[in-house]
């Protein structure tokens, strides 16, 4: 039960609302992998494709075998493509329609 509530801990940490700011250094905010996993809900293979074909944002090398990514542009990645779905739907009633 302990570990239950530890990891929900964590992901109610994930998505609780977060300065977006820059840190007193200008750099932007990092997610892991597995944290990047959860904001898109894609499995790391998935988000390893995507990467793979250019279609993901880039990764920051962080060391050796350790990669991030910064978390507004994984946001915006997970906005486009909602948006891409609304573009889509309207497109499709606009057919509809005509």
């Amino acid at each position: 039960m302990k570990e239950i509530l530890s990891q929900t801990k964590k992901t109610d940490a994930l998505f609780a609302p977060q300065d977006r700011s820059a840190d007193d250094l200008g750099h932007e905010p990092l997610v892991s992998l597995n944290d990047c996993c959860r904001l898109t809900s894609l499995s790391r293979t998935a988000i390893n494709r995507w990467r793979s074909l250019g279609m993901f944002p880039s990764a920051v090398a962080l060391g050796e075998k350790r990669i991030a990514f910064v978390r507004s542009e994984v946001e915006q990645w997970v906005r486009d493509r909602i948006a891409e779905r609304d573009r889509a739907a309207l497109r499709k009633t606009e057919t509809k329609s005509n």
